[in-house]
């Protein structure tokens, strides 16, 4: 049986009325982040552009919650 994967949803609303919201799926075993897959990426998320010291990824994990 397939384990259910954990949802979070961040809504986080500014005094201009504007709103940002971010959808986290874990892993409901190994907690760890459940990655979907993008069309595009913007020129941030490409870690050539510029990676953390220790990063082995080619795209920036943070560009999930965008």
């Amino acid at each position: 049986m397939e384990s259910k994967p954990i949802y979070f949803n961040y809504v986080f609303k500014f005094g201009d009325e504007s709103e940002k919201r971010f959808d986290v799926r874990l892993d409901s075993e190994t907690l760890n982040l459940i990655r979907q897959p993008k069309e595009s990426y913007p020129e941030w998320a490409d870690l050539n552009f510029f990676k953390c010291p220790n990063c082995t990824l080619v795209y920036c994990p943070l560009i999930n919650f965008t």
